[in-house]
């Protein structure tokens, strides 16, 4: 018995399965990467501007951190700062199925108590 054709035709179907499941793994390495970066880098920016309290101190920070602030809302209260919004990525693998970026929200909302900030 030959199998040299059935093997053919397996590999042939069971590649670009295996090839977009790494892609996709890949993906979602990079906006898992990059949304845990844009959650630091806010709080980041809460901790710096928060003795200011001041929206343009914070927009300034966030443009220094190459972040649009036209995509986050910032909320100044006298107990807390608050910034939510989204930041949006390319894809690099998901381009093939249609994907173009993807759009990465976060709400960080900081505190100050015992004079430390903390987040929740």
């Amino acid at each position: 018995m030959n199998h040299r054709g059935q093997t053919l035709v397996f590999f042939i179907i069971i590649i670009p399965f295996i090839l977009g499941c790494m892609a996709f793994v890949v993906d979602m390495g990079v906006v898992t990467y990059k949304k845990v970066h844009l959650k630091e880098t806010i709080k980041t920016v809460i901790e710096d501007s928060y003795q200011k309290k001041s929206k343009e101190e914070i927009e300034s920070l966030l443009k220094k951190n190459e972040i649009d602030s036209n995509n986050f809302k910032i909320d100044i209260y006298e107990d807390r700062i608050r910034i939510e919004g989204y930041d949006e990525i390319s894809s690099i693998f998901g381009a093939i199925i249609g994907i173009k970026e993807y759009k990465l929200k976060v709400d960080i909302t900081g505190y100050m108590e015992n004079n430390k900030v903390y987040f929740r």
